[in-house]
């Protein structure tokens, strides 16, 4: 259902990088035994994760390598059971892209046997977890090399967040997840000490995980306006670049929502029929939520009836736009969104709600309800 031009959309959300293709490195081993690392905190009896496969081309797994991106073949295949990949995001100046702003970049090839709903996750351990979550942006992702473009994509939570998720429907393949770990030369990460990690893939039932709710919301959308632009805090241009509209009648919508972890949420809301000129995303209504305390993961599900409409929705750190963004899905295909991200808690967030459709036309009416799983974090089995 999505135009070529959302790969563009989307690589313009994520950073650099994610038109690369696919150039394993040569001579790749699998290491001989399981390497384990110390799980992340909280919770502090978590077991220990065990890593399947441990980080061993760091100068040639840059996806952003050029003329020819990196990739590091693990030799790892997902069936179903939850693995592991360990690395270390490298510092030092020398080590620091100054062209891409990165600090750090790896990028594994893995194969997906059969079609999988999964969640990947991107952990460390104790100091090193400030010390990622200080970091400017710490980008997850995963990218197919059959649809030549990122299907999933996330940060981690930041500022002082403990991990990113997120989740994605795999049809069997092969697979690129990288890590990419961005701020300015200056920043105190690219002169300190390399922080380990675990990137870890683990079966998931989001069906079961996060219901869409129905009957009463929890929050209607009510400022809308009358040219429907009234609570359009952003707008997608032709570049994928997320621009906030300014003051004056754009304003988010407060739903003074708090959310409790283990507690589900409706918000229901109706994408208006606009034309614009410009905009790839017409009536972008936005509504702002807080994670309440412990509530560190939130999962979104999107649904509309209009089968002719396309919606996506964007989820923000409020007032912080521009290239990172927690998560966005405009990659899928599906009749309705789903995504998983980390939060943190206390910190407000901007959902916006939105129908692709070409420049130079208008959308159409499409009522819809956001579903929202407030989750409190929980290492993955390994």
């Amino acid at each position: 259902m999505k135009s070529v031009f959302v790969v563009a959309v989307l690589g313009g959300l994520i950073a650099c990088g994610d038109n690369h293709h696919n150039q394993p490195d040569a001579n790749v081993q699998p290491i001989d035994a399981p390497v384990p690392i110390d799980a992340p905190k909280p919770p502090p009896d978590a077991a220990p994760i065990t890593c399947n496969y441990q980080e061993q081309h760091d100068a040639t797994n840059d996806f952003n390598s050029m003329p020819t991106p990196g990739l590091e073949d693990t030799g790892l295949t997902f069936s179903g059971s939850t693995m592991s990949i360990c690395g270390l995001i490298n510092t030092g100046s020398a080590h620091f892209d100054s062209m891409n702003g990165t600090i750090d970049v790896d990028n594994y090839g893995i194969t997906v046997a059969q079609d999988s709903d999964v969640l990947i996750t991107l952990t460390s351990s104790g100091s090193n977890v400030a010390a990622i979550a200080a970091i400017s942006a710490v980008n997850l992702s995963a990218f197919s090399d059959q649809a030549g473009f990122t299907v999933a994509s996330s940060y981690w939570a930041a500022p002082g967040g403990n991990h990113a998720i997120v989740s994605a429907h795999l049809p069997a393949g092969s697979y690129e997840l990288g890590v990419e770990a961005a701020d300015s030369a200056s920043a105190a990460a690219v002169t300190g000490p390399a922080l380990p990690y675990a990137l870890t893939i683990s079966a998931d039932n989001p069906s079961v995980r996060c219901t869409t709710v129905t009957g009463t919301a929890s929050y209607v959308e009510s400022g809308d306006g009358p040219a429907n632009h009234a609570n359009d805090m952003v707008e997608i241009d032709m570049n994928g670049t997320a621009i906030a509209l300014g003051a004056g009648s754009d304003t988010p919508e407060n739903t003074h929502l708090t959310l409790a972890p283990s507690t589900d949420y409706l918000i229901t809301g109706d994408s208006a029929a606009v034309a614009a000129a410009t905009d790839t995303y017409y009536d972008m209504d936005t509504y702002q939520v807080t994670p309440g305390p412990n509530a560190d993961q939130l999962s979104v599900r999107l649904d509309w009836q209009n089968q002719t409409a396309n919606l996506d929705y964007y989820l923000f750190e409020a007032g912080h736009l521009g290239t990172n963004a927690a998560f966005i899905t405009a990659s899928t295909a599906n009749m309705e969104e789903f995504g998983t991200t980390a939060v943190v808690p206390g910190v407000p967030y901007w959902i916006s709600v939105g129908e692709f459709a070409a420049p130079m036309t208008s959308s159409v009416d499409t009522p819809y309800s956001l579903t929202l799983c407030s989750e409190t974090f929980v290492p993955p089995p390994n």
